[in-house]
């Protein structure tokens, strides 16, 4: 709850139904490409996927687009660090493979080929950036610098409750950018939620 945040939600407030179609605020990921890929939206914010799928055979936009950073604020850019986390449970009837495979799936090689792939999944070593097949590839050359700043999920603050801290957070954006809430308020209340959600922790 800050002046600079409220500010961001207002400004993207002030997109939806002039630069950003009504309906912008029920999309998915999917909904979003497809309007993006048929050369009917001039932005999308999206997963890495859509990158390949966004320059396919029959994309209208193929090859007259370019993966960018997010817009930053004064400070300084941070983009959200999220991720796939791999375990081993400890009821596995075969700990020792599983503990391998999952070796298999961190290591720089395997990383390295998912990246490549029409997935496009980011790797997590920053030393497979500096792979010339990595620094060649137009995405991955951009998602590195990328990674050096990013900010971590609230997941360790919020633990076992952040699926409820992000509801609280996407709720009070959302009820702004639909114009059902004003910034102002909306912020105050998403604060007063927050602090009692981490109290109750």
């Amino acid at each position: 709850n800050n002046d600079a945040a409220i500010a961001a939600i207002e400004r993207a407030a002030g997109w939806v139904g002039t630069i950003s179609p009504e309906g912008v605020t029920t999309y998915q990921e999917e909904e979003s490409r497809a309007v993006f890929q048929a050369g009917n939206a001039a932005f999308m914010r999206n997963w890495p996927y859509a990158y390949n799928l966004g320059n396919a055979e029959d994309s209208a936009v193929a090859g007259n687009f370019e993966w960018v950073p997010l817009p930053m604020g004064a400070e300084r850019r941070a983009a959200c660090l999220g991720g796939w986390q791999l375990a081993v449970s400890q009821y596995s009837d075969n700990i020792e493979a599983s503990v391998a495979f999952t070796r298999f799936l961190a290591s720089s090689e395997n990383l390295k080929e998912r990246a490549l792939s029409a997935q496009g999944n980011p790797p997590t070593m920053p030393s497979v950036y500096e792979d010339e097949d990595i620094m060649a590839n137009p995405l991955m050359a951009r998602l590195g610098p990328i990674l050096e700043t990013a900010v971590a999920r609230p997941s360790v603050a919020t633990g076992a409750s952040y699926n409820d801290a992000s509801a609280l957070f996407s709720g009070a954006v959302h009820s702004v950018l639909t114009g059902e809430a004003d910034a102002d308020e909306a912020m105050e209340e998403l604060e007063i939620d927050l602090e009692d959600l981490l109290a109750d922790m």
